[in-house]
C-alpha cells in the first residue's frame, strides 16, 4: 500500500510539473507578446508625454506611439504626434530614441503665419493653402512660444514651405502674379528659402501645377512660377 501511495504521489508531482512547464512556455511568450505590442507603447506614449509637459510647461496629449527603424542590436526608436490639450488641432510629430525631439515651435508658427495670411489668401480667391515652418534645431532652444514670429522670420530664416489651391480661376496669369505677390511678401519678412507646392484649376477644370525646393529654384517670382506651372 505504501508503494502505491508513493507512486501516486510521484505521478502526482510529475503531473504538476509538466502542467508548470506548460504553462511556462504558453505564458512566457505571452507575456513578451504583451509587452511589446502593449506595455512597451504604452510606456513610450507615458515618456513622450512628460518629456513634451516638462519642456513646455503644458498638457499634451500623445497618440500611440510606433517603433521604427529597430532590430536586432539595433535599439530604434518611438514616433508618434501630439497636440495640446488647449488647441486639439495643432497636431506635431514627436520622437524619442536615446533622446526626444519634437517640432510643436514649427507647428505653433506655422499656425501663426497661417492665421496672417488668411485674409491675403481670401481676397486672392485662394480656395486651400496650408503653411509649414521649419526651424534650425540649434535655433530651437533660443525660442519659445512668446517669441516674436517676425524676428524669428528675419532673424532665423526658417524654411517655409507653402501648399496653394485655386479653384474655379478665370485667369491664369492674374491668378499667378496674386501668388507671386503673397511670396515676395513673405521675402520682404527676412525669409530667403521659400518651396511652394500650387495647384491652380480653371473654369474649364483644366488643372495646373508647380511645385520647387529651394535647392532647384531659389528665388521664386511670376516668371519663375509660370515656367514651373504645367498642365496635369
Amino acid at each position: 500500500m505504501k508503494k502505491a501511495s508513493k507512486n501516486t504521489n510521484a505521478k502526482r508531482g510529475a503531473s504538476k510539473r509538466t502542467m508548470w512547464i506548460i504553462m511556462a512556455v504558453v505564458l512566457i511568450p505571452a507575456a513578451i507578446i504583451f509587452w511589446n505590442t502593449t506595455g512597451r507603447p504604452l510606456a513610450a506614449q507615458a515618456s513622450m508625454k512628460g518629456y513634451l509637459e516638462d519642456k513646455y510647461k503644458e498638457k499634451f496629449v500623445v497618440e500611440r506611439p510606433e517603433h521604427k527603424n529597430g532590430g536586432l542590436g539595433v535599439r530604434g526608436s518611438w514616433k508618434s504626434h501630439a497636440y495640446p490639450v488647449s488647441n486639439p488641432k495643432l497636431k506635431f510629430y514627436v520622437g524619442c530614441g536615446i533622446a526626444c525631439n519634437d517640432e510643436y515651435l514649427d507647428s505653433y508658427f506655422s499656425r501663426q503665419e497661417y492665421e496672417r495670411l488668411q485674409s491675403s489668401m481670401k481676397t486672392m480667391g485662394v480656395t486651400e493653402y496650408s503653411v509649414r515652418l521649419i526651424i534650425k534645431n540649434e535655433v530651437l532652444k533660443y525660442i519659445t512660444k512668446d517669441s516674436n514670429l517676425d524676428i524669428i522670420k528675419r532673424k532665423y530664416d526658417p524654411i517655409y514651405k507653402l501648399h496653394i489651391k485655386v479653384s474655379e480661376a478665370n485667369n491664369e496669369d492674374d491668378s499667378t502674379s496674386k501668388i507671386s505677390d503673397i511670396i515676395e511678401d513673405i521675402y520682404k519678412q527676412g525669409v530667403s528659402r521659400v518651396e511652394i507646392d500650387y495647384t491652380l484649376i480653371t473654369k474649364d477644370k483644366k488643372v495646373y501645377k508647380c511645385a520647387t525646393d529651394y535647392d532647384t529654384v531659389s528665388r521664386l517670382n511670376y516668371e519663375t512660377i509660370k515656367q514651373c506651372l504645367k498642365e496635369d
